[in-house]
């Protein structure tokens, strides 16, 4: 399906019609033996990945070509700069799949198509999330035949329609071949075969880009976009919290992002349900709209180097106080006086630790400067809220930065490697020796 939203000309709506229960197959020796049902066109775009999803979806996000992604998000300079963690990395996609998966070749050797519509998604499974990855299939008897190949505790393979289901209980994973795409899906509760089943057998009514929520939060985005993003605040959140009035009002948000090397930005849509009270809030900001007096707007703008401040922050260690320690009395014993010797070699030694804590601090503050800056404006629009979101790096491009970051955290973390764990350890050593002291001061004459 493709929406007017996006640029594309109406289509007429064929009838429904719920997809066959599934029969079971024996997996078979030879894959040439299995003749496959004609397949159906694969997505055109990457928004026609949510027609393989179910319409209680909390999250999905799609990119139009996943390398060009990949390249734009600095993918050649990471290789460069982790030369060994990136041969590991191959070798075991080698071992596992038989082919590189993170190479456009080995992707389409695996029967996938490297340049067409990709997603990630997460979805609803009783009061729980998992997640799932959608590709593009370029060869269906290519990519049967490598599933086959891998050594996993498979089930007997199903065909459901035109669809193929493997599904492994032990691994609570499934593999979904339907509609021109493959979807993957992973942490499911068992039984696995039921819950991918019920993905598959569900009409063409019944999927996300048939939801009300959906259209709502992608109709209107630009036409051209590199990657979309949907979220639904009520299947994110668990079941307890879906009651709450703030996430009920919330129907969708939407985005359509262009990425490139040095930035990306993203059109942003925010869906509200129409007489709720944030739509009440916006609609009364909203009008009356002239050139005198436009709508409102509000935005931040977020350092995202602040975020590793404010873990330091969150974590408290450099900050913590020393135990109190008893007051020296008159006369002390040997014992007592010995005991506050030690008592003052730990405070000198977590003065030291907590200096190589505050220097990793600083050292992380100025790494953080390479991540560049995230910046939000909104405004009310018709149905809700409409605005940008705008990603800058803190360097020429993604993959500079990327490598800059990667560069300066390594000092940061070699600065102050251990002092988080030496902290927390003297803390221990303080409270127990101060203790102690207390028990010999009064064991005293």
């Amino acid at each position: 399906m493709c929406l007017a939203g996006f640029g594309c000309g109406p289509r007429p709506a064929p009838v429904p019609a719920p997809l066959p229960r599934a029969v079971a197959v024996e997996r078979p020796a030879d894959d040439a033996d299995v003749e496959l049902v004609e397949e159906e066109a694969g997505p055109a775009t990457a928004i026609d990945l949510a027609r393989a999803l179910p319409p209680e979806t909390a999250a999905l996000w799609v990119v139009e070509d996943p390398f060009a992604v990949a390249e734009a998000l600095g993918r050649a300079q990471l290789i460069a700069r982790f030369p060994e963690e990136h041969a590991q990395m191959v070798r075991e996609m080698r071992d596992g799949a038989g082919v590189d998966l993170t190479d456009p070749a080995g992707f389409e050797a695996f029967g996938l198509a490297p340049h067409a519509p990709a997603g990630l998604a997460v979805l609803r499974q009783a009061n729980g999330v998992i997640p799932a990855v959608l590709l593009t299939v370029k060869d269906r008897a290519t990519l049967r035949a490598r599933l086959l190949g891998l050594e996993r505790d498979w089930l007997p393979v199903e065909r459901i329609g035109g669809a193929e289901l493997f599904g492994s209980d032990r691994d609570r994973s499934a593999f979904i071949i339907a509609r021109g795409v493959a979807l993957f899906v992973d942490e499911i509760r068992p039984p696995v075969r039921d819950f991918a089943r019920e993905l598959v057998e569900r009409s063409a009514l019944d999927r996300l880009d048939r939801t009300e929520a959906f259209r709502a939060a992608m109709d209107g985005l630009p036409a051209t976009a590199d990657a979309r993003a949907f979220v639904s605040p009520t299947a994110l959140l668990p079941a307890e919290l879906r009651a709450v009035s703030f996430a009920q009002d919330l129907q969708g948000i939407g985005l359509a992002t262009t990425l490139h090397p040095g930035g990306a930005r993203g059109e942003l849509r925010v869906a509200l349900r129409v007489g709720s009270a944030l739509d009440r809030v916006a609609r009364s900001l909203r009008a009356p709209v002239t050139a005198a007096l436009p709508a409102e707007r509000f935005g931040a703008e977020l350092d995202l180097g602040g975020l590793l401040t404010a873990i330091d922050a969150w974590n408290g260690v450099g900050g913590s106080t020393a135990p109190a320690i008893p007051p020296v009395t008159a006369r002390e014993a040997a014992p007592v006086r010995a005991k506050r010797r030690q008592i003052a070699e730990l405070l000198v030694e977590l003065g030291r630790q907590r200096e190589l804590l505050a220097q990793r601090a600083r050292l992380r503050a100025s790494a953080g400067r390479h991540l560049g800056t995230l910046r939000l404006t909104l405004a009310p629009t018709e149905g809700g809220l409409g605005g940008s979101i705008t990603l800058t790096p803190g360097a020429a491009t993604f993959g500079d930065a990327w490598v800059a970051f990667a560069d300066a955290l390594e000092d940061a973390e070699h600065a102050g490697q251990d002092s988080v764990y030496r902290i927390h350890d003297l803390r221990s050593r303080l409270d127990s020796a101060a203790t102690e002291l207390r028990v010999l001061q009064g064991a005293s004459p």
